[in-house]
């Protein structure tokens, strides 16, 4: 049968660990902290991204705009230098009586503006040319004579603007005849000719030319076509230097698919030779993966780069790396082109992914020092309560003797756990002072008793004693130990 005392030990065996000190007040300070550190981590990391995504939509639209400015720069000067000419003749500054007059003149401007490719101006009768060509740092003429076999002649420029040797030459040369010239007729107005390929004594390259008419400002007779060429390989060269050799890649198209320029060294046109046609290269057959990649994304998500009107937005998957691109149009000077910029994805990521470590290093550091301060403090707080329990403990139970210097530290405390256990020790002191004054009284009665038994044995009462004295002096001995 369970008695009622196994009964009172088994519930206090059965503690509820929420109830024990040791417990829960560790782990009030771990569970706030844990919660806090983890939620300041993920709002850090959310932030982070969100810091990411921003910062990729304004890097990328300024480095579009850096391109684009630049774009802007190398195509007005040609446009520029047409209004200078066509405002020149139209006021007599520059006459065309002497058509010869115009080689030196091209020749200034060409050192003025060393960008452009060449200037030059066909006649619309006698199909005669003047023109200043560029290759590489090095200037020359190009003069077409009207007879006998409409000869063309390319000869070196020399330091002073004057003919020097005699490079080249060609037979049954018209400018009338040309694209460039052609193009002109009837607009009224300085615009672009096609993008076209075209073959030098050094190279093949792609070009655009700004042509316009030019008339006789007190006739109206129409004189001829002035045109200013430009190489767009100064644009694939400034977009190589603008990438840095970095994995960031630009690329320029026209609607059509057709490769205007791009920071790669693949080629943007096929040549054969000189008696092929020259063949440009569109943006979905480049041997580039990038621009290749990206192109057909553009066809798969937007049908093509004609259907583009707006800046846009997209990624796509190339060379194994996740990639950002932006399309921007470009819509100056009568163009149609579009500017794609390329950028991997891990350029941006790689601030996110170090914030997200140094976060995560952050909290665990936090955490740690916060779990071991708290340790520290609980301990500092529980410690000394615990002592204190297992002191009452001791009192409580006559079997275990109480050992006051346990609680002694506790007392040195100038706080109110030291009070507590200083008050805490006056009482236990007392306690035990009673109990040992008690248990003196007793023996000393026992001792009475004893003394009295014999005292009537040896009378003769037979073990009678006076009870009613015994009861006094008991009476006596409990009122004193009470006071």
């Amino acid at each position: 049968m369970t008695s009622l005392t196994d009964v009172e030990n088994t519930q206090k065996t059965k503690v509820p660990i929420w109830s024990s000190l040791r417990t829960t007040v560790p782990l009030a300070f771990l569970i706030p902290l844990v919660t806090c550190v983890g939620m300041l981590g993920a709002i850090a990391i959310k932030s982070s991204y969100e810091a990411a995504e921003k910062f990729k939509e304004q890097n990328m639209k300024a480095l579009n705009s850096q391109v684009k400015e630049k774009l802007e720069n190398f195509l007005e000067e040609p446009h520029l230098i047409n209004r200078i000419n066509t405002d020149a003749i139209s006021e007599n500054q520059l006459r065309l009586t002497n058509i010869d007059i115009l080689e030196k003149y091209f020749w200034k401007q060409a050192q003025l503006f060393p960008d452009v490719s060449g200037i030059q101006f066909g006649t619309e009768k006698n199909g005669l040319v003047r023109s200043i060509v560029r290759e590489g740092d090095k200037l020359s003429f190009n003069i077409g004579y009207a007879s006998p076999d409409r000869k063309n002649v390319v000869m070196e420029a020399t330091d002073k603007g004057e003919r020097g040797k005699i490079i080249k030459s060609e037979e049954n040369y018209d400018p009338r005849k040309r694209p460039w010239y052609k193009t002109a007729l009837g607009k009224n107005k300085s615009i672009w000719t096609p993008v076209f390929a075209k073959r030098t004594s050094s190279k093949t390259q792609l070009r655009l030319s700004a042509v316009q008419e030019v008339y006789d400002n007190s006739t109206n007779e129409f004189l001829g076509v002035l045109a200013v060429d430009f190489f767009l390989t100064q644009i694939s060269d400034f977009l190589n230097n603008f990438a840095n050799n970095t994995s960031k890649k630009i690329f320029i198209v026209e609607r059509s698919g057709k490769l205007i320029a791009a920071s790669s060294d693949k080629p943007l046109f096929i040549d054969k030779g000189k008696n092929t046609e020259i063949q440009r290269v569109s943006a979905s057959d480049s041997e580039d993966l990038i621009i290749k990649g990206a192109t057909q994304k553009i066809n798969t998500e937007f049908s093509g780069f004609d259907k583009i009107s707006s800046e846009q937005f997209f990624t796509f998957s190339a060379s194994g790396e996740a990639q950002i691109a932006k399309i921007t149009p470009f819509n100056e000077f009568n163009l149609d082109w579009l500017i794609i910029l390329v950028i991997p994805e891990i350029e941006f990521m790689q601030a996110v992914e170090q914030t997200r470590n140094t976060t995560i290093i952050l909290g665990i550091g936090t955490f740690g020092f916060s779990v071991l301060l708290g340790l520290l403090v609980t301990h500092w707080l529980i410690n000394p309560i615990l002592k204190l329990n297992e002191a009452a403990k001791q009192i409580e139970d006559d079997s275990i003797p109480f050992e006051p210097e346990k609680i002694a530290p506790i007392t040195q405390r100038s706080d109110e756990l030291g009070e507590l256990a200083g008050m805490f020790n006056d009482m236990a002191r007392e306690i035990f002072a009673r109990e040992q004054s008690l248990k003196d009284r007793v023996q000393q009665m026992r001792q009475e008793t004893d003394q009295a038994k014999k005292a009537a044995l040896a009378s003769g009462l037979s073990g009678n004693v006076d009870v009613n004295t015994l009861l006094l002096r008991s009476q006596q001995a409990r009122q004193k130990v009470g006071d």
